[in-house]
């Protein structure tokens, strides 16, 4: 759910690196994703925080800051921002640690 597709290109070459399997969210559609991309748009929180309730979307990444009128639910669903959106190192360990979270989370989910 990136808008900018150099953006969207970038942050899968990361996260394939760090060993992830990326697949476009169809619809808005979030399906069983531990890790979710997405620009700050007020329209996703909703299937967001549902997919959080359903321990799904352990890791939520948001490409820029969001607006003030949202911020505080986006802090709520435990979005982490990258800002700015254009700032490679930034990104870089954004990812990097969401990638982390939804990885440790996944093997104990795995691992009895």
């Amino acid at each position: 759910a990136v808008s900018d597709v150099r953006a969207a290109a970038l942050i899968t070459q990361i996260l394939v690196a760090a060993g992830i399997e990326v697949h476009a969210a169809k619809g808005g559609r979030l399906g069983a994703a531990d890790l979710l991309v997405t620009d700050p748009m007020t329209r996703m929180l909703g299937s967001i925080a549902r997919c959080r309730k359903a321990k799904r979307c352990v890791a939520i990444v948001v490409l820029g800051k969001p607006p003030k009128s949202s911020a505080a639910r986006w802090a709520a669903v435990g979005a982490k921002s990258i800002d700015p959106p254009d700032d490679f190192e930034a990104m870089r360990s954004v990812l990097g640690e969401a990638a982390e979270r939804a990885a440790l989370t996944a093997r104990k989910k795995v691992i009895p």
